[in-house]
């Protein structure tokens, strides 16, 4: 049921998206510019969990002008594989929706790892994000409250996410809430051009 009526939201978002997504490159935080149309399996509300997003989401008013050097490759249709597999998968992510008065808002998108360490998985956050219009709220602090209690529910024994080193209040936004930043750590990426170059048969 749940599954249902989330896919059922997401096919009026997508529709939306049809109409008014523009294909020309668009830097922004995240994948907030696809995210918010390709939806999710639920959304949160009041701390409980709802079925079905009533309101149109705008996408363009999702964009923000940021120093991203990120080029978007996301597309509704990839987005909606992760998250709804038809072939019998689990689903690459999960993703909740937060609402204000029943207007979809904001958006926590995430995924379970582990960690050797600890011999516990993890909850990796890798998008959260509030429309300008509602941040001020709560909703972003519901949002990450809402998966805290999730991973702990999930016996994980850390959350993590990353932030920008020049996003200052997203920065005293996370350490109000007793996050702490690991300044000891950098992130290593292989992007999919150096996976190919992996590859069997690749150029590495």
């Amino acid at each position: 049921m749940r599954s249902a009526l989330g896919c059922a939201a997401l096919g009026l978002l997508l529709l939306l998206v049809a109409g008014t997504f523009d294909a020309e490159p668009l830097y922004v935080t995240g994948s907030a510019l696809l995210l918010l149309g390709a939806g999710a399996a639920a959304w949160i509300a009041a701390g409980a969990w709802g079925a079905t997003v009533r309101s149109e989401i705008d996408t363009r008013s999702v964009v923000e002008e940021q120093p991203l050097s990120m080029r978007i490759e996301a597309t509704a249709g990839r987005l909606h594989a992760s998250l709804f597999p038809t072939d019998g998968r689990a689903p690459e992510a999960q993703c909740v929706i937060g609402t204000v008065d029943g207007t979809p808002a904001g958006f926590a998108l995430y995924f379970f790892n582990y960690s050797t360490f600890l011999a516990r998985p993890g909850l990796y956050l890798e998008d959260l994000f509030v429309k300008p219009e509602f941040r001020g709220a709560g909703l972003g602090k519901a949002l990450l409250l809402h998966l805290a209690a999730l991973a702990h529910e999930r016996g994980c024994g850390r959350m993590e996410w990353a932030v920008l080193d020049w996003n200052e209040p997203a920065i005293g936004f996370y350490e109000a809430l007793g996050a702490t930043r690991l300044l000891d750590w950098q992130i290593c990426r292989l992007d999919r051009a150096m996976l190919e170059k992996c590859a069997p048969g690749g150029r590495l």
